[in-house]
This record gives structure tokens, C-alpha cells and sequence, in this order.
């Protein structure tokens, strides 16, 4: 089996013949990612037989979420990689954050665009959207009253 060589960037890069796979860490070593895992200290945190710790963070589900994977080498204490997987939890909520300053009508492509698994839903939504871009379309979502709502859904 030929060793995995080093990587030159952050992405996951193959090797050899038999597809082995290698990472770049923070220290600039390489793990064996197909290497087993032998114990899980804490949620997303692997520990591998090669002594290292594969860690991992992730928000939202399996089909539309984002994650962040990266490796510590042997004895690194765990609080280190919690606070990493705390900061990257962090940066991947606020990526994920909107403005309040858009209209409603420029939203709605947006949030259609979330509804792409699902036509029949995406299909009503945008019929029952349409009556809300003609009394609302033009004006900044943070202008919208609850009062306003609660008349547009009677309505």
C-alpha cells in the first residue's frame, strides 16, 4: 500500500492506486482518512487508530446542511478542538445569516429556491406569493406590521 503524500491545499486528495485518501492538518501532517476509528471522546470528535483525532461540525440536515471536517494530531486536548468546532459552528451560522434590509419580493426567488425538492409545495407557494408581492412586493420586510400579516392571511 503506498503512503498517502502531503497535500498542498486544504482539500482531500487521492494517492496511489488503491484511491487511498490523505489530508492536510493544521500542523502540516498527513492522516490516513480511511484509517479506523476507535473511540469518540466527544460529539464530532473521532479518535483514529493512528492516534489522531478527526473532528467534524455541521448545521442544518444531511440534504441542505454544510459541514467542516479537519484533523488534530495525537495529544491534542479535546478542549482545543471543541473551541474549533465551536468557532466553526459560529462562522457557518453567520454565513447562513440574511440581512433584514431586502424587500419581500426580491426574497421570494430565494426562498422558492429552497422548496426545489419539493414542486407541489414550491408550485403553491408561489400561487399563494403572488397575492403577497401585490400588497407587500415593493416595501422592506422590516416595515411589515403584524397587524398587516394577520389581515393578508384572513384575506
Amino acid at each position: 500500500m503506498e503512503r498517502p503524500t502531503r497535500a498542498t491545499d486544504d482539500r482531500v486528495r487521492y494517492d496511489g492506486a488503491d484511491r487511498t485518501a490523505a489530508i492536510r492538518i493544521d500542523t502540516g501532517q498527513v492522516v490516513d482518512v480511511s484509517a479506523k476509528i476507535i473511540a469518540k471522546p466527544a460529539p464530532g470528535v473521532y479518535q483514529m487508530e493512528t492516534g489522531a483525532f478527526r473532528v467534524r461540525v455541521s448545521i442544518g440536515d444531511r440534504k441542505r446542511g454544510v459541514s467542516r471536517e479537519t484533523t488534530f494530531p495525537k495529544g491534542t486536548a479535546l478542549r482545543k478542538m471543541t473551541d474549533w468546532q465551536t468557532t466553526q459552528r459560529a462562522a457557518l451560522l453567520r454565513q447562513r445569516l440574511v440581512p433584514t434590509t431586502g424587500t419581500l419580493q426580491a426574497d421570494i426567488p430565494r426562498y422558492l429556491d429552497t422548496l426545489a425538492n419539493n414542486p407541489e409545495t414550491k408550485k403553491d407557494r408561489k400561487r399563494e406569493l403572488a397575492h403577497w408581492v401585490a400588497r407587500f412586493g415593493g416595501r422592506r420586510r422590516h416595515t411589515i406590521t403584524r397587524d398587516e400579516i394577520r389581515q393578508q392571511i384572513k384575506q
